[in-house]
């Protein structure tokens, strides 16, 4: 798994290479919760989503073979929130071999 360091604020934006490929995530809060968008090589996958905690964040039919996945882990399964960011909450990326192994 590699750790993908979020920033403790409440909306941000980032570019990040994983497996070959260009993903564009962005983490914002609502009025409720934390939402997140993620973009691979400039093909939305997911759109304002709920983040949820100890998930994994795209459905397996977004899924490619050859890509892997992201999960919020959160130490005390409340809901993810930006304040928590890098202190019990960490957003991680499961490469597809890892994904195999599960």
């Amino acid at each position: 798994m590699i750790e993908i360091s979020l920033k403790q604020l409440p909306n941000q934006e980032f570019s990040i290479a994983l497996e070959n490929s260009r993903y564009v995530i962005r983490v914002v809060e609502t009025n409720t919760m934390m939402a997140i968008t993620i973009i691979k090589d400039d093909v939305t996958l997911i759109e304002n989503a709920r983040f949820l905690p100890n998930d994994f964040i795209l459905r397996s039919n977004l899924v490619d073979p050859d890509s892997g996945n992201f999960m919020m882990l959160v130490q005390d399964d409340s809901l993810p929130d930006w304040n928590s960011f890098g202190v019990t909450q960490f957003l991680q990326y499961i490469n597809s071999d890892e994904l195999g192994a599960l």
